[in-house]
């Protein structure tokens, strides 16, 4: 029966009542998960106290994951003996057996699972969109590894808590047990809180707040807001028409100027005009307001203090003017930025050269993706590798007129990058100011490339690696709807993905495991899908 709940990670499966011996099982594939052999005698002291304490689990199998959980943080004897003789255990009481596993996180991962606790029962969480808000509010340690970005450690958090059983994996999201939920947001109601209308006459929420999740069709609820002085982050979802949102909003914005992240979803209000004051949230590092209409992008100007940054509606920005009050170059935390246009009828290639150039972010840039930009160039900033010298993920797509790719093959930390829907791009690498030896993608892990329509090859004709060697670290290379291209580069001994779909019949041919040419040039990489043209 447990088995199902471990070799299932997409299925969850709600257990009650295990008997004993399935619970102890269920209890030690948690406890001990990563030890090749559990069952061998280093480990018969473990498992004698395993037995003790599944005896105060109730039989259930929610407690006997958790349990499990924190165990396998340490196996050692001293540990697991301090678990079974926590007066938690005693109560025989779910919630009780859970609040343990909250009081042994360690401090990074309590912060970030408190944090969790905000939303409303039943909320699907995004590990990507968790991990950036997570670095938005300083829970993320750095590491001692150069190599290793905030995301990665992040990751590696989230990973953790899932391990630990306090989410469970839902298809492309995770979500948190009733149970977990319900119990975790009684521990951390000191530092985070839910507010929504049918709750607001009952519910007492302290000035200690930190985490605050709003849903509301009355303006005056986020009165009650300003008193939080200590408040960091903010969900706030806005369900009415009402136009007296916008006073509301420029108070709180004047006594919230602690907030690091704000959502702000507000879709029936209709709002022409964010209030300005938003630019007193000046240690504002999150900010999420594309669902909102009426927002100037001069009013980034002050918010220096930005890490994740996404601008939306680009195809509005009037003039290159306006486009350089934002101020994008000032902003020295800023580590992701997504801008972004929409299709519109109006075609003024130049006006978007102009807001692409003006819109330079800081060279400490890590992650940058830019969607629907309809000039024919690279931003002037984009061709100089000293100011984008740091960037480990570029996403280009639906850039339908950009015609030759700045040089990202000289970046020297890029590992990953995706082209999507560029049909003017001739090669991935050009000459630049008469330069035929390049540094080719030296870091360079993931690199998709889909509906390329005039890609022919892979560089222009006289350009060569400067070392001899393209794509030297090379993972996954995934080309999808490339019709021109006829061959493959040298492929690193590293590369452990090639997916070619849609590509030149010759393409398909050569690389073919039933008597293509080429086959052997890449019979190596593990895993390998070429459709048949």
């Amino acid at each position: 029966m447990f088995a199902k709940v471990i070799k299932k990670k997409k299925e969850i499966v709600k257990l009650e009542g295990l008997e004993e011996d399935e619970c102890l099982q269920l209890l030690n594939s948690h406890a001990f998960a990563g030890v090749e052999n559990p069952s061998d005698d280093d480990h018969k002291k473990l498992r004698a106290i395993a037995g003790e304490i599944v005896k105060k689990l109730s039989r259930s199998p929610l407690a006997a994951k958790v349990i499990g959980g924190v165990l396998n943080d340490h196996l050692d004897e001293r540990h697991w003996r301090t678990i079974l003789e926590s007066n938690l255990l005693d109560q025989n009481s779910i919630h009780s057996i859970l609040r343990l596993s909250y009081i042994v996180l360690p401090n990074h991962l309590r912060n970030c699972f408190a944090f969790c606790c905000m939303f409303p029962e039943d909320h699907p969480y995004d590990k990507d969109d968790l991990v950036r808000m997570w670095i938005a509010l300083g829970f993320i340690q750095p590491s001692s590894s150069q190599r290793e970005t905030m995301e990665d450690i992040g990751g590696r958090y989230f990973d953790v808590l899932v391990k630990k059983a306090l989410f469970d994996e839902v298809g492309d999201d995770y979500k948190m047990h009733d149970f977990i939920h319900e119990s975790a947001s009684k521990f951390f109601a000191q530092v985070c809180s839910k507010l929504v209308d049918d709750e607001v006459s009952s519910l007492k929420i302290p000035e200690t707040l930190r985490h605050l999740f709003v849903r509301t069709t009355n303006p005056n609820i986020l009165k009650k807001i300003e008193k939080f002085k200590h408040l960091r982050s903010l969900f706030l979802f806005y369900e009415d028409s009402n136009q007296d949102i916008c006073s509301a909003l420029i108070e709180m914005f004047k006594a919230s100027r602690s907030l690091r992240l704000l959502y702000l979803l507000s879709p029936e209000a209709d709002l022409e005009i964010i209030p300005e004051e938003i630019g007193n949230l000046m240690h504002l590092r999150y900010l999420n307001i594309s669902d909102v209409s009426g927002y100037r992008i001069g009013e980034l100007e002050n918010m220096n203090d930005l890490r994740i940054l996404g601008i939306y509606n680009l195809e509005n920005v009037k003039d290159a003017e306006e486009a350089c009050s934002a101020k994008l170059c000032e902003k020295r935390r800023l580590t992701n930025l997504t801008l972004e246009w929409n299709n519109t009828g109006l075609r003024n290639i130049n006006l978007y050269e102009k807001v692409l150039d003006n819109l330079q972010p800081p060279k400490c840039l890590r992650d940058l993706e830019i969607y629907r930009y309809k000039g024919a160039r690279s931003a002037i900033w984009m061709n100089n590798v000293n100011l984008i010298s740091n960037l480990e993920q570029i996403i280009l797509t639906y850039c339908l007129e950009w015609e030759t790719l700045p040089p990202f093959g000289q970046l020297p930390f890029l590992k990953s990058l995706r082209l999507m829907y560029m049909p003017k791009v001739k090669w991935l690498v050009s000459k630049y100011n008469g330069n035929d030896k390049y540094r080719t993608f030296p870091s360079l892990e993931v690199l998709h490339i889909t509906y390329l329509e005039a890609l022919e090859d892979w560089f222009e004709a006289g350009v060569a690696a400067e070392d001899g060697c393209f794509f030297p670290c090379l993972i996954e290379l995934s080309i999808d709807d490339v019709p021109r291209l006829r061959e493959l580069p040298n492929l690193s001994p590293s590369l452990k993905r090639l997916i070619i779909r849609r590509c030149h019949p010759k393409l398909h041919k050569r690389y073919r495991e039933d008597g293509g040419s080429d086959w052997h040039k890449i019979a190596h990489i593990p895993h390998i899908d070429i459709d048949r043209y």
